[in-house]
């Protein structure tokens, strides 16, 4: 909360309005395994932040909920945005919405036990290998799309310095058939489920 403070008394709001973060108690109860690459502690940054703003009704916008969420996490801005589907660039922090059919349903996700990623390690031994060109190609492609067409390695530049990173995940991955791709920094995988595969 305190980047949020900060943030508000740039904006020259009352001492009360920031002092009436102090009342706040907040309680998460976590369903998603931390540090998977699943993105459990944006979403908590993220909507929090969305929510304070309606709540107290800062009517901070989108583009200032964007800068406090830049300095919280890559990917809190995406949660700030409500978007169901979006295109984030950069570190994340960049949103623009994308149009298509959700797939929280379609997915079939396995956490390995006892394996953890270090985002700041994973990004430490990052060395960007696609090209900017394809990149741009795949923000046009539907997210089934490009997971019926690309592998794994092709679509997640993180997953090569995470495996170098983490012994324990490269050993996991390579006993993974070609369907299952990487989440985020890790250590998360994920398909489509089974019957989609070759349909839809």
């Amino acid at each position: 909360l305190q980047i949020l403070k900060n943030f508000l008394k740039s904006k020259n709001f009352s001492h009360s309005a920031i002092k009436s973060l102090d009342t706040l108690a907040i309680e998460v109860e976590k369903n998603i395994p931390t540090q998977a690459g699943l993105g459990g502690g944006s979403a908590d940054a993220g909507g929090l932040l969305y929510h304070l703003n309606r709540i107290f009704d800062w009517r901070l916008s989108l583009k200032e909920l964007y800068s406090i969420g830049s300095l919280v996490g890559a990917d809190t801005n995406f949660f700030i945005s409500q978007y169901k589907s979006a295109n984030a660039t950069s570190y994340g922090e960049v949103i623009e919405n994308f149009e298509e059919e959700p797939l929280e349903n379609r997915l079939e996700i396995y956490v390995p036990n006892h394996v953890f990623c270090n985002t700041k390690a994973i990004y430490q031994a990052y060395k960007p290998e696609t090209c900017f060109s394809q990149a741009k190609e795949w923000l046009k492609k539907p997210s089934l799309e490009c997971l019926k067409t690309y592998d794994r390695s092709e679509l997640n530049d993180l997953l090569k310095p995470a495996l170098r990173a983490n012994p324990a995940l490269k050993d996991i991955e390579s006993q993974l058939s070609k369907e299952w791709f990487f989440s985020g920094s890790g250590s998360a995988f994920f398909r489509l489920k089974p019957a989609l595969k070759g349909g839809e």
